[in-house]
């Protein structure tokens, strides 16, 4: 069996099972960049065979600086075709982690070792995603993932935290900046940063999704268009099942409150691994 015969028996493998992992919506995006990629290689291939059929290699040595030589075309052509298969990886991979929150740990050595590859399909490339997905799916991925995060953000040596009743309260967590003139806080990247996760993680906890939901966007948005700090800091109604509001304050402690004891002990125990 040849190499390119292995390539196509491993495409129709996967082909089966792929797409039944993934949603609609995912599989329109892969197949229209594919479309893209497939559309120039034809052009490409068409290209170089045009060459070997219509030119003869240029013998003459001071010929060869010009842009007519034959074989600088054809390479020419062939890092095209290199570059575009790249990308065309690059883009699979980056969708899915951008759209899943996750991280493909080993892109960089799979589009290295698939270069070459004229016979590659978004299949074999979310293949290799979920392998590293170790069974999991986008979105199981996406949540372990969250919740890393919100543990790394918030349970370091310098966080105190706090259960109580039905509320949790971290210090050290709000990155602010501060106005020289005034002296008041500001909003700066890394204060939307922690208000992201924040929501994301709320979000998670209360929907089961990683994706904002209407209240918790509400309360993002008015916190980062927030006309005075004191309009930032204070008690925030958010209101939903588990979620009752969140406290911010100039320090840099946050307070969640939850609608019963049971969800702040569940949330620590949950997101936060706390012995509660």
């Amino acid at each position: 069996m040849t190499a390119l015969d292995s390539i196509l028996k491993k495409a129709d493998k996967v082909e089966v099972g792929i797409d039944d992992k993934l949603d609609k919506e995912d599989i329109d995006k892969c197949k229209v960049l594919e479309k893209e990629l497939k559309k120039f290689l034809d052009f490409a291939k068409g290209y170089i065979k045009h060459l070997d059929n219509n030119y003869e290699p240029i013998k003459d040595i001071e010929l060869l600086e010009y842009d007519y030589d034959l074989d600088k075309l054809k390479r020419n052509m062939q890092n095209k075709i290199k570059e575009k298969i790249e990308r065309f990886m690059r883009k699979i991979i980056n969708y899915f982690e951008e759209k899943y929150n996750i991280t493909f740990q080993n892109k960089n050595n799979f589009i290295e070792e698939n270069r070459d590859n004229e016979d590659i399909e978004y299949q074999i490339i979310v293949e290799e995603i979920f392998n590293q997905l170790g069974g999991m799916s986008f979105k199981e991925k996406a949540k372990k993932e969250l919740k890393e995060k919100w543990r790394n953000n918030t349970t370091n040596s310098y966080n105190k935290i706090q259960v109580k009743n039905n509320r949790i309260s971290i210090s050290d967590y709000m990155n602010y900046g501060h106005n020289i003139i005034s002296e008041e806080i500001e909003i700066n990247h890394r204060t939307k940063d922690d208000l992201n996760l924040l929501t994301e993680i709320l979000s998670l906890y209360e929907y089961n999704s990683s994706d904002t939901t209407t209240e918790f966007i509400w309360f993002r948005n008015h916190l980062i268009n927030a006309s005075s700090p004191q309009e930032f800091i204070k008690k925030n109604m958010i209101n939903s099942e588990k979620i009752e509001g969140i406290r911010l304050y100039k320090n840099q402690k946050i307070v969640i409150y939850f609608q019963k004891p049971k969800y702040a002990r569940e949330f620590g125990r949950e997101y936060m691994k706390l012995d509660v």
